[in-house]
Formats: structure tokens, sequence, C-alpha cells
């Protein structure tokens, strides 16, 4: 028994193995091993032999993904065999457009559940026509039984282009653990491998693919005795892969797609196509029996084989050196030549062949060379010589629309004209393609068909309504014989199946959407319901808000005639000093009178200070009832009712006009408007002028029209976090439930820290948040958040005894939130044994109750100068890990040594107003400086506004809020990052820095020396600490070497690796001690 084989097509008669009933034969001549017969369709795997586990992205990969980038603006890869879409992920995080093929319906379902935005397909034919840059095939070719029609349908919809990456993985059939013991090779098993690949099978078949750039690699390596291979096959390129136990093969330069644009390749286009070709030269078969034969036009060779079976010799030209090329490769016989014409045989002698083919050739010449070929065509046939020639019929090539290569097209009379013009006899048939059925004696019977009957099935149809997809003309210049009429059926294709396939499929999608239109209608409905709800709610809220103004305004009265009482005993203090200076120099006579008077102004001091105190007071109940809940307040209003904005507007012009009546602060800026809008100032970069020796801002345009875009109350808002878990458990509800405690989940470090303990610990607790505010760009996709307010606290009595929670995480900040805290401390009352962990997110003291079981500070500077009464057994410090992949790549923005940043939000929290003195100062004293500013908040339009004033605006860069996933980019461009703050507890956007090997400086604050690991570059003032930062941007050596021992401590002290491991510690401790 032999079998062609089926990446070199050469006969095959030796088998190599019989595993579990399996035949494995070998190719000796590209070193390829399969199962023969094939068991199956050519499909990629059944769903069951899918493990989802086996996700994991190639070291590799991510390289290669760069260097792709650097050739690509917008790249896109196709992933074949995507598993749950991790290799996608990566691609999508960077922007490119994703494509992948699962056949696997559980790992497509998880795949897609995932990723949202990746396109996911169960076959490689519902991928649209579109140019991948990059391919990947890995660990799937071995499941198919023939690779090239997965080849041939992406080039047919141009999906691989001569700069396409493929990528391909499989098992090394060569390697030393399969040549040692060919039968329990275990990555060998059929049925699910169907086709064993060695280096030369790889080099075999992606040269006969047109392949430019070929490079096989050895993976995973092998630690056995070296086993010798089979002699009678080429070892050169093989050899050296043996120690490997894979192959990993990165092929480009391929220009089969547009190679099969104009001539038919066997099995790379539709059925539709090969009914159109491979007739013609089956039907000249019978005319080339011994005879010799010209093939003109012959493409890629496959007729000119066709007919060389049965010829004495066969003569195939053609024009282009490719096709010739391939044709030779792919076509070779004993009595076959394939030769390079270019002058339409002029040169060729008389009277010479037999027979001549021409098909689908005569259409590419103009007028003038058709009539020329037609008589070269005469002058070399003998006399008894048959031309037969094909030309397509112009009503079916325009729906395929326009043909470039096509020159000249002929209706039948044009053809039958010029026909004639040299031949004496024509006959021209009609090549119709049909659909029908056929009847044939079964071959259990035993007997032969006789003859084939052509015959209508429709007797009411006139036999020409079809129209004939192109003619066939047999022209002598002796007389011919018949023709019969033949029909060439397609004994390939299971046509029932596929029509069955085809209508299920177009039913499917007819059901999906009629689904998607009936809830596209009920969303509608509901959203109606709800804004009618938000609407009473609106309303309710505008009451309550009154109401807070009111309250505001009456208080505001009050406090304006406090500050009079104040006014008036200070100018009565003043007048009892001066008395009492006065009375000072009749001290000697007045002793006694001098004691009484001095008793009454400490008296009035006394009142005097109570007064100030009283003040105090006073304005920090107005500033608390101004800002935390009227920030509350106007969150709400924001995220229920989207379209009160406009109210919202008008309350905050009110506000605004009120803060104008009240004496500003000495330190606040002045309220000086913009230069131009927000989004326009953010969109200013700075650009070094070397002719001037100035900075100049130039507009960035694309960034200003993202700004713009922003309106309402997602202006400024970056988006939801996404909680990706690396890893998934089998059964989550067997885990331990942690309850996470905190009064806001907007995007910021304490909510990070519980993103980052989720995506790490989901495989080992179950994780829930409770919440008093939640982000108002949106939900944070992934997190399970329960929102409790003050007025429905029952909400998480209930929440707590339908969960039951066997470990509540309080991540504490205390401030205007103090008492939300403390009404949850209260709930928690009723659950004795439940364990309970603090952590201590700000340099605050922390909430102390006997319930809390352990305390968990962000920094040593918070535990010692916060928590220095706790025991070292309830006390512990976890520093918040950062995700140091991110952050890993070091600064390499253009000219970055003359640049210096910060990453703050612009609010009071860790800021104050003059913040942005330290920035102007450096620039005053080294105008090669550029500054960038990120974050938006509060004080950016007062700091624009005073880098105007101090004319250095042309300097600074100021972007407004941005996206933690971009915060990797704008770290690129500077080197040294400046904490200009009042307050720090651990702060991660100082870590990132150091991550990217930038140099820290500012002002000797809180945690900031600890972070560093140094208090050298931190100064106590602005002038002081302007000089630090001067000294490291003029001391580039110095600045380097301080960056790469930053990105050391960061990796050793701040990963959040780290960090997680030392939550998972602490968490299995205290529900250790709870069993206790």
């Amino acid at each position: 028994m032999s079998y062609d084989c089926p990446i070199c097509a050469q006969t095959v008669n030796e088998k190599v193995v019989e595993v579990e009933g399996y035949t494995i034969f070998r190719c000796h001549t590209c070193a390829t091993e399969f199962v023969a017969p094939p068991l199956r369709d050519n499909k990629l795997f059944d769903g069951s032999e899918r493990d989802v586990h086996n996700d994991e992205a190639p070291e590799w990969l991510v390289p290669l993904i760069d260097k792709v980038e650097e050739q690509n603006p917008n790249p896109s890869i196709l992933d074949i065999g995507c598993v749950c879409g991790t290799r996608l992920a990566l691609a999508q995080q960077r922007g490119w457009q994703c494509f992948g093929v699962e056949p696997s319906p559980h790992a497509r379902e998880i795949a897609q559940q995932r990723h949202k935005g990746i396109f996911i397909t169960e076959t490689i034919e519902e991928i649209p026509p579109h140019k991948f840059d990059l391919i990947l095939i890995l660990e799937v070719i071995e499941h198919l039984s023939d690779p090239y029609p997965l080849f041939y349908e992406m080039f047919a919809k141009g999906q691989i282009g001569p700069d396409t990456v493929v990528a391909v993985t499989t098992a090394n059939a060569r390697s030393w653990t399969a040549l040692a013991d060919p039968i329990a090779w275990e990555l060998r098993p059929p049925p699910s491998h169907m086709t064993s690949y060695s280096g030369l099978t790889f080099k075999t078949l992606l040269k006969r693919l047109r392949f430019r750039d070929i490079d096989v690699e050895g993976q995973h390596p092998l630690n056995i005795a070296p086993v010798r291979g089979f002699d009678d096959e080429d070892r050169r390129g093989n050899e050296k892969l043996a120690g490997f136990a894979g192959l990993k093969v990165i092929a480009t330069g391929s220009d089969f797609s547009s190679f099969m644009q104009e001539r038919y390749v066997p099995g790379t286009w539709s059925e539709l196509t090969a009914y159109e070709h491979l007739p013609r030269y089956m039907f000249a078969q019978q005319y080339s029996i011994d005879r010799r034969v010209l093939d003109f036009g012959c493409g890629s060779g496959y007729g000119a084989k066709a007919l060389s079976e049965v010829a004495d010799h066969v003569v195939a030209v053609d024009i282009d050196d490719g096709a010739l090329e391939y044709a030779r490769t792919e076509h070779s016989r004993f009595n076959l030549e394939f030769v390079k014409v270019d002058d339409l045989c002029d040169n060729y002698s008389d009277a010479q062949f037999d027979l001549v083919t021409c098909f689908e050739v005569i259409e590419h010449l103009d007028e003038l060379d058709q009539k020329r070929l037609l008589k070269n065509f005469r002058r070399l046939l003998k006399s008894q010589g048959l031309l037969i020639i094909s030309t397509p019929n112009p009503k079916t090539t325009e729906l395929y629309g326009e043909n470039p290569f096509h020159l000249k097209e002929m209706e039948l009379d044009e053809f039958s004209d010029v026909l004639k013009a040299n031949f004496k006899h024509t006959i021209i048939l009609d090549q119709k393609i049909l659909s029908g059925s056929t009847l044939t004696i079964s071959s259990d019977n035993g007997a032969s068909n006789p003859a084939a009957r052509i015959a209508p099935m429709y007797t009411n149809v006139s036999p020409k309504a079809k129209t004939p997809a192109a003619w066939i003309a047999l022209c002598s210049m002796s007389p011919l014989d018949r023709v019969q009429p033949v029909f060439f059926y397609d004994n390939e294709t299971d046509f029932i199946r596929q029509r069955v396939r085809e209508i299920a499929t177009r039913h499917q999608h007819e059901i999906k959407l009629y689904t998607e239109n009936k809830q596209s209608a009920e969303l509608e409905r509901a959203l109606l319901a709800d804004a009618a709800s938000l609407q009473g709610k609106y309303e309710h809220l505008r009451s309550t808000h009154d109401q807070f103004v009111e309250e505001r305004d009456r208080i505001s009265t009050e406090s304006a005639s406090l500050q009079q009482r104040y006014e008036a005993l200070v100018e009565e203090r003043d007048k009892i000093s001066t008395e009492a200076a006065s009375l000072q120099q009749r001290y000697e006579g007045l002793v006694e009178e001098r004691d009484k008077i001095s008793t009454e102004a400490a008296s009035l001091q006394q009142r005097y200070e109570a007064l100030v105190e009283e003040r105090a007071a006073l304005r920090s109940r107005l500033h608390t009832i101004e800002t935390s809940l009227r920030w509350r307040l106007a969150n709400r209003l924001a995220r229920h009712a989207p379209f009160l904005r406009a109210a919202l507007a008008n309350i905050r012009q009110l506000r605004a006009v009120l803060k104008q009546k009240r004496p500003a602060a000495a330190s606040s800026a002045p309220a000086v408007p913009l230069h131009k809008p927000v989004a326009y100032e953010t969109a200013c970069e700075p650009q070094w002028n070397a002719k001037q020796n100035r900075y100049e801002l130039l507009v960035d345009e694309a960034y200003r029209a993202k700004q713009e875009a922003k309106t309402g109350t997602l202006q400024g808002l970056v988006a939801p976090y996404v909680v990706r878990p690396k890893n998934l458990p089998e059964d989550p509800t067997s885990l331990p439930k942690v309850l996470h405690v905190i009064p806001n989940v907007h995007v910021g470090g304490s909510t990070q820290l519980i993103i980052d303990i989720v995506e790490h610990l989901s495989d080992q607790f179950q994780h829930e948040v409770v919440t008093l505010a939640l982000w108002p760009a949106g939900q944070h996709v992934g997190l399970t958040v329960h929102q409790v307010t003050y007025s429905n606290m029952q909400v998480l009595q209930s929440l707590l005894k339908e969960m039951r929670p066997d470990l509540v995480h309080i991540h504490y900040w205390g401030l205007t939130d103090d008492l939300w805290y403390k009404a949850v401390m209260e709930q928690l009352e009723d659950f004795q044994n439940l364990p309970i962990v603090e952590n201590i997110n700000t340099p605050i003291d922390p909430l102390i109750s006997p319930r809390i079981n352990r305390y968990v500070f962000v920094s040593e500077y918070v535990r010692k100068e916060f928590g220095g009464k706790l025991s070292d057994k309830l006390a512990t410090v976890v520093y918040p890990g950062i995700d140091l992949t991110r952050f890993s790549h070091p600064y390499d923005g253009e000219d970055a040594e003359n640049a210096i940043g910060m990453v703050y939000r612009l609010e009071k929290d860790k800021l104050t107003i003059d913040a942005i003195d330290l920035f102007i100062e450096v620039v005053k004293r080294r105008p090669r400086t550029r500054v960038y500013i990120i974050g938006g908040g509060s004080f950016l339009e007062a700091w624009i506004n005073r880098t105007y004033a101090q004319g250095v605006r042309q300097n600074f860069r100021f972007t407004g809020y941005v996206p933690y996933e971009e915060l990797p980019d704008w770290y690129n461009r500077f080197s040294i990052f400046i904490a200009p703050v009042w307050a720090e507890s651990f702060g991660q956007v100082a870590p990132f820095a150091m991550s990217k090997r930038l140099a820290i400086a500012g002002y000797r604050i809180g945690a900031l020396p600890e972070i560093a690991g140094s208090d050298e570059f931190f100064g106590t003032g602005v002038e002081d600490t302007a000089k630090i930062i001067i000294d490291l941007l003029e001391d580039k050596e110095r600045c380097a070497r301080i960056g790469l021992e930053n990105q050391k401590r960061a990796a050793s002290l701040f990963s959040v690796e780290a960090m997680v491991s030392a939550y998972q510690h602490l968490y299995k401790e205290e529900l250790e001690h709870s069993k206790d």
C-alpha cells in the first residue's frame, strides 16, 4: 500500500510504526511522518481535545511583536488555535487589531468573555478578507492531515502578503526522543496528531508556498544522548535541530497570493474556479494521446502535467519566470518541458505539433496580438493538427468585477469570426457550470455503468437559459469529428452536507439578529423606566441640596458677624496695649495700678484667643459642607442623572459667586481666566528651538481633539479598571470569602491595591467590595461592588448575613469619611468571631478598635508616626506593589535628560497651590529645562496661569488626567521625577519612576526618603530643592547611576508579587487564628 506525502506529494510506501492500530508512514524525501489513510476531515481538532490551561504566551512572542510594530504603525494579528486568547490579549493591550480562530466551544467562550473587542471564530473560513501583519499557528499544524488548504484559504483572501510574518510551532519529528523510540514518542499519538514535522518538512512546505525567508529554530533543549537519524534522508538541516523537542518557524516574503490571482493552482480557490479550469484539460486529454502537444500559457503547469500523462511529448510555454519556476518544481515529468516564450511563438518552426491548447489566454492580448497568435497556431500545427482554445464569456466575467489583465474580451460572434478567419473548420462548445444529481450503478452490485446520459431536470426551461461561463473551440484545417457533450461532475465535495451546513449557518444568523433586536427593544424599555426613576431621585436630591445651601448661607452670615466681633476686639486690645505702654513710664509710682491693668489685658487676650479658635472652627465646618458634601452630592447627581448636568453647572456658578464674596486665602492664586481653553493648553508640547535658544509650544492636535471630546461628568475622568485574574479556580464557591470595605472605588492607589489583590488571589479567595461612592465613569469590570450609604446601612447587615465573609479588609483613610467607617464598624459588632484587617493608607491615626485583628501600614514612616503605640504583634508594614512589567522599560524619550516631571492629582490632599513654584524656580535658573505636569485637578488652571504670569509657559507641558495604561509613555519623557508634596504616606507614582530608572527629588516629607532609600536628594524649601534638581540635570552620568540604583530598589521592594504574597500570608494567618 502506498500514499502520496501530504507535504512534497512524493509516493511513499514505507511504514514507520503501528501506534494503537494507526499506521504511520515516513517520507524520506522531506522527512515527514503522517497517518495514512487520513482518519477524518482536514480540520484543526475536536473541541474535546483542547486543553484550555495550555494558553501561555512563549517568551519569544513579545520581541516578535516589537519587531513587527517597528514596520507597521497599525498592526493586526491572527492567532489560529488561540485557546483562551492570552496571546491576542498581549497584542490588544498594545493597540493591535486582533482576530482568532478557536474550534473548541469551551475555550472560545472563555476567550470571548475575557477579551472584549477581539474577533474570535470557530473556523478560518469565518475570518474576513484582511492582510495580517502577524499570523500565529502554535501547536496546531500537527492536527491537520494536509496543511495546504489552510494556507490556500488565507492566500485566497489576501490574509498573507509579502510582508506578513507567519510563526509556527510544533513537535520535532527528528528529535533524539522521537528517533530513539518511535512508538513510545509522547508527541506522536494519533488520532489527535495527523502529521509530524521536521526542519526539512517546513523548508519543503514553505518553499512550495513561495516563502522567501524561512528561519527554523529548535525549542525545549533535550538532555539525552544523541541518536542517529535515517540514512536515506537529507540530515544536514535536521541534525542541528535534533537536540530540541520542538520547532519554531518564522517565515515571511511569500508572493503566493498575487501568484494565484491570475493563474489557477488546484486547491487554492473555490470549487467554482475548479469547475471552470479542470474540465478543459480533462476534455483535451482525449486528443493528446501519443501526440506532440503545445500548451500555450501554461500558468502553474498543472494542466500541462495532466496532458503529459497521455501525450508523447508536451511543450508548456509561459511568459512569466515565476510561474515557470513553480511549474518545474511542482509538475516535472520526463516528457514535459517548460519554456519561456515572450514573442507569441514567432520563432518556433512550422508544422511541429499535433495539438495546441490555449486556455484563458487570448483575452489577455489586444486585438492585433490575438490575430497574430492565431496565425502562429495555424502555422505550428501539422496538416491534421487540432487547436483547442477557450475564452471567458464577458457576461460572466462582469460578475467578478473589472479585471485589468483582460485587454480584449470577445462575445461569441467575435470569437467565432476571428477563429474562422484562420481555420477552415471550427466547433464552439458552451462551458456551463451546473448543479444536479447523478444516478449510477452502485459499486456493490458488481456491474459497470453504461455511457452517461445528460438530461435537464426541468423540461419547461429553455436549454439556453443558463449563461455559459466560457466558450471552448476546436479548430483545424481538416474536417472535425462530431463532439459529444460531456458532463464532469464533482466527485469530491459532499454537496448535501455542504448545503445543509450553509442553510443552518444562515438560520443561526437570522435567529441571532432576531434575538439581538428583541434584546435591544427590552433594553430600551428598561432605560426609559430607569430615566423616570432617576427623575424622581433628582427632584428629591435637588430639594436636599437647597436645604444644604440654606444652611451654608446661615453659617456664612454667622461667620461674618464673628469676624466683625473679632476685629473690634483686636482694636480694643491694641488700644489697651498703647495705654499700657504709657503707664509703663509711670511704673515706679504706679506698680499697683499697672498690675491691675496687666491682669485685665491678660483676660482680654484669653477672650481674643477663644474667639480666634471659634472662628477657625466655623471656617472648618463651612469648608466641610462646601467640599465633602457638595462633592458627594454632585457626583451622585452626575452618576444617576447625566441629563441634569446643566442644572449642576448653574449650581457650580452659584458656588463660585459665593466663594468670591468670602475673603480669599493668602496663598490662593488670582482668579485669572486661561489664555486658551483647557483642551488647548493641555495639548501644548514644548519643543527646543536651537536657533533661538529657547522653547516654543507646538500643539498636538490629536491630543487636543481627544481632550475636547470629553464633556460633562466624564470630562477629566479615566476609564474604569478591568480586572484580569491571573488564575481561575475550578470551584470558586469553595474558597474563603474576603469583604473589602472602602469609602469610594475611584481610580487611585487604594482601589488599585484591591484590584491587584483580586487579580492575583482569585484562585485562593473570593472577593467582594462594600463602598459608599462608585466611580462616576462607570463600574469596574470584573469587580463585585455593593454600594452602602449612611441611610441604608441595613443593606450591609443583610449582605453580611447572606455573604457570610470569612475575613473583612478595611482600607482606611479617615478624613470626611470617618463617620461612614464608624457606621460600618457598628454593623460588624454582630459578627464577633469575624477577623478584621485594617489598612492605613494615608498619614493619619488608625481607627482603633478591639475588633481589629491586624493593622497594616503602607510604610515604616506611617507605622512609626501614627501607629507607634501599637504592638508589633498587631502592626505590620506592607508596601503597595506595582506592576513592574508595565514600568520596566527605562525612559527613552527624546531629550529626556533635560526634562523633569511629576505625576499627582492637582488637589490639596498632597499638594498646595504654591507647589508649582519649585518647577518655575528650576526653569528660571536653568531655561534649558522642560517640565511635565501630569495630572488633573482643581489647581490645573491656576498653575497654567502662574506659568504665564512668570513668563515660563513655553517650558511646561500640562496633560490633565491621563489613563493609567498611558503613564509609562509619559514617564519616558523625563529623567527626574519631582515630588513637591506636603504629605506622603507611600505614593505609587515614585516607585513607578524608580522602576523606569528615573532619579527622585523633592521635599523631605513623610515616606519619600524611605521610598528612595536616602534623603540626599530631598530639600526643605524651594531654593535648596531647586539647586538639588539642577545639579542632577547637569550631572547626567550621576543621574543615570542613581536611576539604575532606583530600578534595582523598586524591583526588590515594590513589586506587586511581593505585596500579594504578604497579603496572602496575612489572610491565611488570620483565618487560622479565627479557627482557634
